[in-house]
């Protein structure tokens, strides 16, 4: 229901009272009807919407004769006018404002009045008073106006000539009218937009005040005041920075809420460079990882996790196959004596060993019997797979086809069985915890762990039901393998396509197309990937990682890519780079994998470039436990590969460009977009500006 009310602070002088009701209800009570400018003040009423008021709220310190000037202003009205009612709302305890912080407590009243009286009115008139006590207080109620919108804001203004006779009178005498004349000070103001940054003020109860009696004593308090005046800061803050923005041209927005910090404070976000010391600091932050491939998540010691969840079935066979359990006898035996030769001379390809020579134990359970040995000698199986590229320094350069094989122990060869899926999934979703990895999309080929039996459906089922979990989102993106038969790539879109599961469908996000760029090109596939076009899903394509810049052409022209993977050669196409920026297509990088497969020695890595020219670039893992990386790590690399000169400021846009590339619903994005903002607010301020 709409009301109608008038606020007002008050003094010593409770004839203010009959002053204001002669303007705003003149059929109540004429004080003004005798005056010289009566038809004047009438104008002024009838052209700002003055309506009667049905209350009076009335704002006070807690001073002896400001309550005796309140109870008579309260016996007046009660018998002159008796349809206004009064409430006093009195800053409790404190008789003057004679200290800076009694005028923030009595602002902060007056605030918390005013916004009470927005709500109450619901729609109706809220008429504020300028005048009455003293001048801090007819300050604090203008701003209070600005801040929360009012009908109109009145004044009273005397000759200076005011009698005294009329000063000490207990009633109101007409003929006192020619000394005073109500003006209009401002007509009608909507609230400002202050009040709706963050979570609204008018929505929030934590400043509410009671209004059940008609003398509400209320305790000093500034958390209001202090609010206000914080985002009043943060709206000048934000004009500024984004005049900047645009004076500057800056290639991208950043996260929004970082543009209410002061000016000097982004500046300090723009100056900091990244360096090994910031990870803690980085590992704190939300991120979203978008390039991540199931087949190389594992380190060593996680490699040998997932073999053990297989023991139950190892066993099995080691009781069944005399062979096999001798053999893995010797591999332990040789373990403890950290002879790890001897093992490399027995298994100098440890893959082609493994899966051949045990032909009659399906996979993956003479692999896992193997690294079941490894238990307690992780650096040993380490060194077995990775031999000198232990040294980071010999790791680089070292081409797609040596970097793959790798991975030959984990991936396809390993997770063959349910229990080596769900474990790699629970090892995903703890390392993303970590981390603070909000959201992560794996990528893998469902049909490349079939081999020991499980079918595509059952792969996938492990996959969703193992991947749930209340600290990350977590995605599916299947692959399409470019050396691959396309009536394998055909399989498994159709797959897709005719997959008829709601619980399949919130998981799964996209196609990725990914091997050997030269082995088919995108043109080559436009046939394959015309029936995941025509329901408009989501593309990312591997191009321009080995291949050059026309393998980036080909997957934005003929299968309209919403993201590339890795895209290293685009600095070669400037045309291409200007049109992917138009079209928005957000670019993958992966700062180790990247590294360790091509040599950034004596050619420039495209990360500042790309984020100068305004591109979505994003910072992923590729392959964790192959690259020995972490979600966090990459930052660290990334700005290692651009001799440290990665500010804090383009690391947050690249973890808002992840976010933002992400390839789930709207919905969800939004959420976790909004989410990120607060987290990363947080910690910078509590890490960076505390």
């Amino acid at each position: 229901m709409q009301s109608s009310i008038l606020i007002t602070t008050l003094g010593h002088s409770w004839q203010l009272i009959p002053e204001l009701v002669g303007f705003t209800n003149p059929d109540d009570y004429g004080f003004y009807k005798y005056h010289s400018g009566f038809e004047k003040i009438n104008n002024i009423r009838t052209i700002n919407k003055i309506k009667p008021v049905k209350e009076i709220w009335v704002i006070s310190t807690d001073d002896k004769r400001t309550i005796n000037s309140i109870k008579t202003a309260k016996g007046w009205l009660n018998e002159n006018v008796k349809k206004i009612k009064m409430k006093s709302f009195i800053l409790k305890g404190i008789s003057d404002l004679t200290k800076d912080e009694h005028c923030r407590q009595m602002g902060n009243l007056i605030y918390q009045v005013v916004l009470a009286g927005k709500k109450y009115v619901n729609g109706g008139q809220l008429l504020l008073s300028l005048s009455g006590g003293r001048k801090t207080m007819s300050a604090d109620m203008q701003e209070a106006g600005n801040i929360f919108g009012f009908d109109a804001m009145i004044h009273i203004i005397d000759d200076g000539n005011i009698p005294q006779e009329f000063k000490n009178l207990k009633t109101i005498d007409t003929k006192f009218s020619r000394h005073f004349t109500p003006i209009v000070a401002f007509g009608k103001r909507d609230a400002s937009k202050i009040i709706y940054f963050e979570q609204d003020i008018l929505e929030n109860q934590k400043y509410d005040i009671p209004l059940n009696e008609e003398n509400i004593y209320l305790d000093p308090d500034t958390e209001l005041y202090n609010e206000v005046e914080e985002r009043r800061n943060k709206s000048r803050s934000i004009a500024f920075n984004f005049y900047q923005k645009i004076y500057q041209k800056e290639p991208a927005s950043n996260f929004y809420s970082l543009y209410f910090l002061e000016p000097d404070k982004i500046q300090v976000l723009k100056n900091k460079k990244i360096v090994i010391e910031d990870y803690n600091l980085i590992k704190k932050l939300p991120k979203a990882e978008l390039h991540c491939h199931l087949g190389g998540i594992a380190d060593t010691k996680e490699m040998v996790e997932i073999a053990y969840s297989n023991l139950e079935k190892v066993n099995f066979y080691r009781r069944k196959y005399k062979k096999y359990d001798d053999w893995l006898k010797i591999i332990r035996e040789n373990l403890s004596k950290n002879e790890l030769s001897k093992i490399t001379e027995m298994v100098s390809n440890p893959k082609e060993l493994v899966l051949n020579c045990f032909k009659e134990i399906p996979e993956p359970y003479s692999l896992a019997g193997f690294l079941i040995q490894f238990k307690d000698y992780e650096k040993l199986l380490d060194e077995l797979i990775f031999g000198k590229y232990l040294n980071s320094e010999d790791y680089k350069n070292i081409g797609i086809e040596k970097y793959s094989k790798l991975g030959d122990l984990q991936g396809s060869s390993l997770l063959q069985s349910r229990e080596s899926l769900a474990s790699a999934c629970n090892i995903l979703k703890r390392k993303a915890k970590e981390h603070n990895v909000k959201y992560l999309e794996l990528r893998c080929s469902p049909h490349n762990y079939t081999k020991g039996g499980l079918s595509i459906d059952e792969v996938v089922d492990v996959l969703v039901r193992n991947l749930e979990s209340d600290v990350t989102v977590f995605k599916l993106i299947f692959i399409a393998t470019r050396h691959k038969k396309i009536s394998e790539i055909n399989e498994i879109v159709n797959y897709v396509l005719n997959k008829n599961d709601k619980k399949f469908m919130e998981f799964f996000v996209g196609f990725d197309l990914a091997g050997n760029e030269e082995m088919k090109s995108p043109s080559e596939l436009r046939d394959a990937f015309l029936p995941i076009l025509e329901k408009c899903l989501k593309i990312t394509i591997h191009a321009g990682e080995t291949a050059d810049a026309d393998s980036i052409w080909e997957a934005v022209y003929h299968l309209s890519a919403d993201r590339i993977g890795h895209g290293l050669k685009l600095l070669e196409r400037e045309d291409l780079m200007d049109k992917i920026k138009e079209r928005k297509i957000s670019i993958e990088l992966c700062p180790s994998s990247n590294k360790q497969i091509l040599d950034f020695t004596d050619r420039e890595y495209p990360l500042k470039k790309y984020l100068d020219r305004g591109l979505k670039v994003t910072l992923n893992t590729d392959n964790l436990g192959i690259s020995r990386t972490d979600f966090t790590n990459e930052f660290i690399i990334g700005s290692d590969l651009v001799n440290n000169t990665l500010t804090f400021w383009e690391l947050l846009q690249l973890i808002k460009n992840s976010f933002v590339s992400a390839f789930c619903k709207i919905d969800t994005k939004k959420d976790l977009i909004i989410g990120a903002e607060k987290s990363v607010m947080e910690i910078i301020n509590e890490e960076i500006f505390k």
